[in-house]
């Protein structure tokens, strides 16, 4: 009976092992595919899709002083070969970070810009995030906005 529950738990610890590399493989396949809401925005007929870049993943904005509202720039550009959509700039953090305006058409190798107004409401640092969904083959970018207030 002993050598039967020593062979199930060395079964079962295996059999454990390969469940959580395919699970991760399954996951890695749901987390691919477009999102109904990117579905929208048209996609390149030309079969080569735009490129979004911008400008860091991480865009340092420096000291700000506090409860002062700033308004910021972030460029993007299109590395690809056709135009590039931007559908939304979306923030989680919106008593914190408000889009201002956003150019909606990036042109093949051209530049886009975005403007954000910060809003820092406590002293020491802070982070926010910006999502981009657009048209582009990485359909989605986040861009990390950080700082410090005094």
């Amino acid at each position: 009976m002993k050598r039967w529950v020593a062979y199930l738990f060395l079964l079962s610890g295996s059999l454990g092992g390969y469940a959580q590399i395919n699970r991760i493989d399954l996951l890695s396949l749901y987390t691919t595919s477009p999102s109904p809401s990117a579905s929208v925005v048209p996609k390149s007929v030309s079969g080569k899709n735009p490129h979004l870049q911008s400008q860091s993943e991480i865009v340092n904005l420096g000291y700000l002083r506090q409860a002062v509202p700033v308004e910021k720039e972030i460029i993007f550009t299109n590395s690809g070969q056709s135009p590039l959509f931007i559908k939304g700039i979306t923030s989680a953090s919106r008593s914190h970070l408000e889009v201002i305006s956003f150019d909606q058409r990036i042109d093949p190798k051209g530049v886009g810009r975005c403007t954000v107004r910060i809003y820092p409401d406590k002293k020491g640092t802070f982070s926010h995030y910006l999502t981009v969904l657009s048209n582009a083959d990485n359909y989605v970018e986040v861009v990390r906005l950080a700082g410090t207030a005094y």
